[in-house]
């Protein structure tokens, strides 16, 4: 048990109540369990801002499993995995963007508390998330920087 009640990666965090972060934990059991149906299933479950980091975070963990794995096969799945996981992202933000251009560029800029501050921009950049990153919104937000 980690009493450390400042360390955001506490394992047991008594101001949370049981079963508030269930949709991230269950997502990430399924993803590193390589369940990838049931992965994508609850990554279409989650609330708006977690819509957006869940296939990111999809996407990094697949891609860094697939340095690590030696099988070709196995790596190439987990590499396919990855490319869905950012389509996916990618899907969601232009989504947005085309229903609200300023809601989903903020989307971009804010960190995502629920996930540790996280920034999308990074997570997608870390995660080598190339359809995300050449998305409609991302190409807007990245003209507006110039």
């Amino acid at each position: 048990h980690n009493t450390n009640k400042n360390n955001k990666l506490s394992l047991l965090d008594d101001n949370i109540s049981l079963g508030k972060r269930a949709p991230q934990d269950l997502f990430l059991w399924a993803v590193f369990l390589n369940r990838f149906e049931l992965a994508t299933y609850l990554c279409s479950k989650t609330w708006v801002c977690f819509k957006l980091l869940t296939p990111l975070f999809g996407a990094q963990i697949y891609r860094r499993a697939a340095t690590l794995e030696l099988d070709l096969d196995i790596k190439q799945q987990y590499e396919d995995h990855a490319d869905q996981f950012d389509t996916h992202a990618m899907s969601i933000i232009d989504r947005c963007f085309d229903h609200d251009e300023h809601f989903a560029v903020d989307l971009l800029k804010r960190p995502a508390v629920a996930f540790n501050d996280v920034y999308p921009l990074k997570l997608a950049r870390k995660a080598t998330c190339k359809s995300f990153l050449a998305s409609k919104c991302v190409q807007k937000y990245l003209d507006h920087q110039w």
